[in-house]
């Protein structure tokens, strides 16, 4: 190795060289290149993740190399870490990047927001409400507050745990967690009480080992990771004028007593891009092979290239398809030169997939008189649903579904509620689409004994019995939780992935790696799915407060949405707000409205999924500092140190 040499951290890497390494970066000038790209994109650290090179990451980690930013392919190196799948480089990895956080927050953020905001109380009731029964059980609600004065916060919160036992709920009970920052270095000392129990226990800088344990039990053994990006290029934001049936103006009364007059704004067209990487088999010094499908795509695809920022390539336009029926399964061998998108749209029909126009058209509507489903109209309705068609031979299709749960939900509770027979249940989830008789006997008559078993079209290809309760079935169905066939049928085909790949076109050596003229962004020694898709909810609804009425404004929480921003792409190293990537604040020009006045939303509805919907609302807010006494930010004399976990 010669100092002259391009890269010279990098060919450590590639080699895996780590002696060669750590006599590298003790010369204070190399060091300063631990972070640099490569003609690939590449930093040190994504090349030795990417390579496996264990011991060259311990060596980079240890020298302080910068573990938060993407590389060109988009994917962090806690992503990469996750697939490699080495416990110990996770674990560093993880508490790292919680270490960084609380450090920037502490010395960046929370100094611009004492400048704006040093003190207030807040309290919000926070639902996620669901027509699905076992839905409704799993999501339940809190009521959350929030104590700030100067440097010191308290949260409270009426959530203790989550129990997987059966149908997954939420446990109630009595949690605060107490943070406090030091002024001069920005350190942080968190402690979580159990006001139940009257214990605490330290959260920060020590975490307990029960904290580490769950960090590491969420990103071991991950087959599937998703990252989501937002695309406000169609984002429109409107206030509503009313009308004689639906008013734009309301009052809201605090738990304070006080009053607040609001205008109503809806904002449409914020997409989410869904970006799903899967299949990880991990080659060496070899170029990756991805194989990718995009399952949805937006009218403008350029604008959705430069928000992912990655050159990853796709099936080309001949292997798409726009069957309204059916989604392109073909995959292809990509290379980095290839275009992102096909010039095709590719139609996805799935049911996280279907677009407004068709939540608001179906063969129900012609039966629904003023808007409502009366005791006649819901017999005619739930009788299409069990025949699976209507009086004229139309089948029911999955968009049809969704226009019921969107606009109906209580019909379909109604109907998942019924007393009704297992068959008729089964019957009734076949014609539903929920799920489609098996394949062992195509001529077997539809009257089925209860041993029979179906195939799910909402998960994995997950089996479930028609002898199971029909609410654990629907929650195994929607949650797709795989069987054994799944994880074996996964394994054949990444066996037949590896036998297929071309070793000797796909080997990089290091001279080829790092000629000057190669400058194609290149992703090293992975086999990986990558699948894209577009997703858009219906309205969200924003009750904002009269110009200066309450007592604080979108404005007071600017340094928090910048410091949402940097935690969401990945930038608080660069601690630079790009308005091209803001999802909150004023950076994201789409927003800008709401910041014309002195305003605040005191009620906020979500829709999350077609039958999932969340609502905040603002119970009670102060900036009086004499109303948040000091006592509130000290662990009680009462209370004795024991480990405080919340219960799963």
């Amino acid at each position: 190795m010669t100092l002259t040499e391009t890269y010279p951290i990098h060919r450590c890497v590639y080699r895996n060289d780590q002696i060669a390494l750590i006599e590298l970066l003790k010369d204070e000038e190399i060091k300063k290149q631990i972070n640099e790209k490569d003609n690939h994109g590449n930093t040190p650290l994504n090349l030795a993740l990417m390579l496996g090179r264990r011991n060259c990451i311990i060596t980079l980690v240890n020298n302080g190399c910068d573990i938060i930013s993407r590389n060109n392919y988009g994917w962090n190196p806690l992503e990469e870490s996750i697939f490699l799948g080495d416990v110990d480089i996770i674990e560093k990895i993880s508490l790292l990047r919680i270490k960084e956080g609380i450090k920037v927050f502490g010395k960046v953020t929370l100094k611009k927001w004492n400048e704006v905001l040093p003190n207030f109380y807040f309290k919000n009731k926070i639902k996620i409400r669901s027509p699905i029964p076992v839905l409704a059980k799993l999501l339940g609600s809190d009521t959350m507050e929030l104590y700030k004065k100067g440097n010191c916060f308290r949260v409270n919160t009426s959530i203790a745990g989550f129990s997987v036992k059966g149908i997954p709920r939420i446990i109630k009970g009595s949690m605060s967690i107490l943070i406090r920052f030091n002024e001069e270095t920005g350190d942080c000392k968190c402690v979580v009480l159990n006001n139940k129990k009257k214990i605490y226990q330290e959260l920060y800088p020590t975490l307990p080992q029960w904290c580490i344990s769950d960090i590491i039990r969420n990103n071991i053994n991950i087959k599937t990771l998703y990252k989501v990006f937002f695309d406000f290029s169609d984002c429109i934001i409107k206030q509503k004028k009313g009308s004689l049936l639906k008013k734009a103006k309301k009052t809201f009364q605090t738990t304070d007593g006080k009053s607040y007059k609001t205008d109503l704004f809806k904002i449409k067209g914020v997409k989410a891009v869904v970006r799903k990487r899967d299949n990880e088999i991990v080659i060496g010094d070899y170029k990756s092979d991805i194989r990718t499908r995009v399952l949805n795509l937006t009218s403008d695809p350029t604008k959705l290239v430069e928000r992912i920022n990655s050159s990853a390539s796709v099936i080309s336009s001949e292997d798409t398809t726009s069957d309204n029926d059916d989604i392109s399964d073909n995959e292809s061998t990509i290379s980095d030169n290839d275009s992102i998108y096909s010039d095709e749209e590719v139609l996805d029909i799935s049911k996280e997939n279907i677009n407004e126009n068709a939540l608001n058209n179906s063969i129900f509507k012609k039966y629904i008189k003023n808007d409502t489903i009366d005791p006649e109209t819901e017999k005619i309705i739930t009788e299409i649903i069990m025949n699976g068609e209507d009086s004229d031979h139309n089948k029911i299709q999955a968009s049809d579904i969704l226009f019921l749960s969107s606009n109906y939900p209580d019909y379909i509770e109604n109907l998942l509620n019924k007393p009704i027979s297992r068959k008729k249940y089964i019957k009734m989830l076949k014609n539903l689409k929920l799920e489609d008789k098996s394949k062992k006997d195509n001529n077997k008559e539809n009257n089925t004994d209860e041993k029979e078993e179906y195939t799910s079209t909402l998960s994995r290809r997950t089996k479930i019995k028609a002898s199971e309760d029909p609410n654990v079935a629907f929650y195994r169905i929607i949650s797709g939780i795989p069987t054994d066939d799944d994880v074996n049928q996964s394994q054949n085909e990444e066996r037949n992935r590896l036998r297929s790949f071309d070793w000797t076109k796909n080997k990089v050596t290091e001279e080829q790696y790092f000629d000057p003229s190669n400058t194609e962004n290149m992703h090293m020694g992975r086999l990986m799915n990558i699948a894209e898709n577009t997703k858009s909810n219906k309205y969200i609804k924003l009750w904002m407060t009269q110009k200066n009425e309450y007592p604080i404004s979108l404005d007071h929480l600017e340094p928090i949405f910048e410091f949402v921003n940097m935690l969401f792409f990945d930038n608080l190293n660069s601690q630079e707000n790009n308005e091209k990537d803001a999802i909150l604040g004023k950076n994201n020009e789409s927003l800008n409205v709401l910041y014309k006045e002195k305003r605040f939303p005191i009620k906020i509805d979500f829709p999350i999924y077609p039958t999932i919907k969340m609502t905040i609302k603002n119970q009670e807010c102060t900036i009086d500092p004499e109303k948040i006494p000091d006592e509130i930010f000290k662990v009680p004399s009462d209370y004795e140190e024991d480990d405080v976990l919340f219960e799963f």
